[in-house]
């Protein structure tokens, strides 16, 4: 006799592997993604049954070592810088474990990559993918976050020793939740106010290095620390920090966008757009439709098959059956749970339109 589950699967008529290779784009995107989680599935540091039980701190570090191993697997597996990328993705999607190591992969590698010009990434690139720097996106502050013109932390130009000194002025200046700051990056890509001989230029980045790369303590002038318990992703170290006159090389302002000179002169790069500041940040909250997407299909089809196998009352059209329903056939739990599994599809492929589109 068939399962419940394989009596209501028996009924259908979607051909779901054929969904899914539209939902991930094509059926070679859906045999990646099942090889890559198959390289999770056989090691057991990715079990992930008790992370519930443990404390702030205790999953903290179980994130990290699980993407610690999920970069050993990449290396051992020679997969390219995408599909290591993607293994990550998989990772969080199979464990629902987000790492602090995510945010230098997914925003400050890209960061350093869209927005620092060839000679500066020959600098800081390969450090960046050898792990020596690990970076954070630090944009938001503790008063404005996608409001970017209202950032406050400022970044004033000194001539006589050709320097940037990043400053928080007020407090609501400070730096507050950007991923890894709290505990794991050694560097941030700071967003400031760029100040020349009194003029304010807007927000641009620049390369800020927030801990000593021997003993991880705070460089002088940068105080940090943890926000403290959120309502999710727990074992990120989402943090704070303020910059006490803090100087930096001028050459660690990402000048793709546009140029600051010796003398302190503002020299525009016509061929890139200056939009392109905010892309980092535009990029992963575009990213974060199609994994809410995701994420909701995830609960609804645990939701969905468990009320297709929890059996509770009797037709009560038929008083002489002695077999209970399953909870999935009563019309509430129907219009409780099918206009959440739409919305996974609507959300998941809008999300799919805008990052291939």
């Amino acid at each position: 006799m068939p399962s419940p589950l394989d009596a209501e699967r028996r009924k259908s008529r979607v051909p779901s592997r054929e969904l899914a290779y539209v939902l991930h784009q094509s059926k070679s995107n859906v045999e990646k993604l099942e090889w890559l989680e198959q390289l999770l599935v056989q090691d057991p540091t990715f079990n992930h049954e008790k992370m519930n039980y443990l404390t702030r701190g205790e999953q903290y570090k179980r994130a990290t070592q699980m993407a610690g191993k999920a970069e050993i697997i990449a290396h051992r597996n020679k997969l390219s810088e995408e599909d290591t990328a993607l293994l990550h993705v998989v990772l969080q999607g199979f464990t629902s474990c987000p790492s602090s190591t995510a945010l230098h992969t997914g925003m400050f590698f890209k960061n350093l990559g869209l927005l620092f010009t060839d000679e500066q990434q020959a600098q800081w690139m390969e450090m960046a993918k050898q792990w020596r720097v690990v970076g954070c996106y630090a944009q938001t502050e503790l008063g404005h976050g996608s409001n970017v013109r209202g950032l406050e932390t400022t970044a004033t130009y000194i001539p006589a020793t050709d320097e940037f000194e990043i400053h928080s002025p007020t407090l609501t200046s400070m730096k507050w939740w950007p991923g890894a700051l709290a505990r794991t990056a050694n560097f941030g890509v700071v967003y400031a106010r760029l100040l020349l001989h009194g003029k304010d230029y807007g927000v641009h980045n620049f390369m800020v290095q927030l801990r000593d790369l021997e003993t991880h303590d705070a460089m002088p002038g940068v105080t940090l620390g943890d926000i403290g318990p959120k309502i999710g992703f727990n074992n990120v170290d989402n943090g704070y920090c303020t910059f006490e006159h803090v100087r930096i090389p001028r050459g660690q302002m990402g000048m793709r966008v546009a140029t600051v000179t010796r003398e302190g002169k503002y020299v525009k790069n016509s061929d890139v757009p200056q939009e392109l500041l905010y892309f980092t940040m535009l990029q992963t909250r575009m990213s974060y439709i199609r994994s809410s997407g995701l994420a909701l299909a995830k609960a609804c089809t645990i939701t969905i098959r468990y009320s297709a196998v929890r059996q509770q009352g009797y037709d009560a059209n038929n008083p002489a059956s002695k077999e209970e329903l399953s909870v999935l056939d009563y019309q509430t739990q129907q219009y409780r749970l099918f206009p959440l599994l739409a919305a996974a599809y609507a959300i998941t492929l809008t999300g799919t339109w805008l990052s291939y589109s």
